[in-house]
């Protein structure tokens, strides 16, 4: 499971360091693509085929769909982390975030969210929003028993 925040140092303009003790979790291959907030959505494979068979599932005719098809598909590279932990992003998903040098991996359990630092910064300020919170989770329905 992928859990927490963690700073990733920049080799050059379009590869990042995954930090040491993080690097037993990411083994394999990989698929980064288009995030929702200008940042990235890093799956590993087995995840990203689960995601990518749910558009298989959707109508080819609503405009919808294939926005969101062409967003998360259309822009997914598959990518295997070196053993060193470096990353290498294609420089066209870097182009839909505001990502130079540094970046901040935020685990979401099964996959990771990459963004920079500035746009994370803005995450925390709505995130650290009490009176919003009270009312924008309730539908998710988080109930522990």
């Amino acid at each position: 499971m992928m859990i927490g925040r963690h700073t990733l140092s920049a080799q050059s303009s379009n590869t990042l360091i995954i930090p040491e003790e993080l690097r037993k979790s990411f083994s394999g291959r990989f698929f980064i693509t288009q995030g929702f907030e200008q940042n990235l959505i890093l799956f590993n494979a087995q995840l990203f085929e689960q995601v990518s068979s749910k558009f298989m599932q959707m109508s080819i005719t609503d405009p919808t769909a294939r926005l969101l098809s062409r967003m998360i598909l259309g822009n997914a590279a598959e990518l295997e982390i070196e053993q060193n932990g470096v990353l290498n992003i294609p420089e066209y998903l870097l182009a839909t975030t505001k990502i130079q040098g540094s970046a901040i991996l935020i685990g979401q359990g099964l996959y990771c969210e990459i963004w920079a630092p500035e746009m994370w910064r803005m995450q925390e300020l709505n995130l650290q929003d009490v009176e919003a919170n009270s009312n924008r989770f309730n539908s998710c329905q988080l109930c522990i028993a």
